[in-house]
């Protein structure tokens, strides 16, 4: 079964000078690359919260020792994505794309679009508009995924199983 594409980031902060530190995505057969985004030469991208840090458990050193350049990543992402459009959960994705493709200077050849509108075409609305409803399924997705959240990789894996489950109870 093919599955839609989905990405997901963790930045630096939340403040309106955050940056990508780590991005991953999943293909159409499920499986799901990550990567560590290094700010290494990038002036701008100094901002740096210990609050989120502690949420994320990646430390800035990590990024400099490990990271990737933001054009390797940018351009794997491209290599991998061309033409496909994938799901985020969040607006802020967005924002962190866009930061990580003007760092490498490329231009995304994906698209973007939301996770919950897609999770909204499989679930009726007055299924899906209760939150009660959001929270029971994220929870119960996120017990059949191995792993931490607010790490990219494992957030991609647990949206990859909701979108599983949402689409075997579209089906019943």
């Amino acid at each position: 079964m093919s599955l839609p594409c989905f990405l997901d980031f963790e930045a630096s902060s939340l403040g309106v000078n955050s940056y990508p530190i780590q991005v991953a995505w999943s293909l159409p057969d499920g499986q799901i690359e990550c990567w560590l985004i290094s700010p290494a030469g990038i002036p701008e991208w100094d901002d740096w919260d210990p609050n989120a840090e502690a949420i994320h458990q990646i430390r800035r050193e990590q990024l400099l020792e490990h990271g990737q350049p933001p054009a390797r990543v940018a351009a794997r992402m491209n290599d991998q994505l061309t033409g496909q459009t994938l799901y985020v959960g969040a607006a802020c994705d967005n924002d962190w794309c866009q930061a990580l493709f003007e760092a490498a200077e490329l231009i995304p050849r994906f698209t973007l679009d939301s996770y919950w509108l897609l999770i909204h075409e499989i679930v009726p609305d007055s299924v899906t508009c209760n939150l009660r409803w959001r929270q029971e399924y994220t929870e119960a997705a996120w017990r059949r995924v191995p792993g931490r959240a607010h790490d990219a990789g494992n957030d991609v894996r647990q949206m990859i199983e909701l979108y599983r489950m949402v689409l075997a109870c579209g089906e019943d």
